[in-house]
């Protein structure tokens, strides 16, 4: 049963919620893999945007300021890569691919 409520918490912490934007976002979540851009970012809706305008990206990634690790940036990715939870980071797929129903990239 603990394993359950684990992974039932687990797929909470992933669950994707609208942005600021209306952009869907992947709260406390890092997706690996593909990515081809790296810069520094104001927010995770600025990411998706980002990513919406440049045809090559299918997901991103936005890593929140922190206090030893610098200042915020925004990953654009190529692929749609595996998930990992991470408080530090917002992930999401491009809006041009979510409401097409994308399968993963791997």
């Amino acid at each position: 049963m603990r394993a359950v409520s684990l992974f039932a918490f687990a797929c909470l912490l992933a669950t994707p919620i609208a942005g600021e934007e209306g952009f869907s976002h992947e709260q406390n979540t890092y997706r690996f893999g593909g990515t081809y851009k790296m810069f520094s970012g104001e927010s995770a809706d600025e990411c998706a945007i980002a990513c919406e305008l440049d045809g090559k990206c299918k997901a991103w990634s936005f890593q929140r300021e922190t206090a030893g690790l610098g200042a915020a940036r925004c990953e654009l990715k190529r692929t749609i890569g595996p998930q990992e939870a991470n408080p530090l980071m917002i992930s999401g797929i491009s809006p041009r691919l979510s409401n097409v129903g994308v399968a993963l990239d791997g």
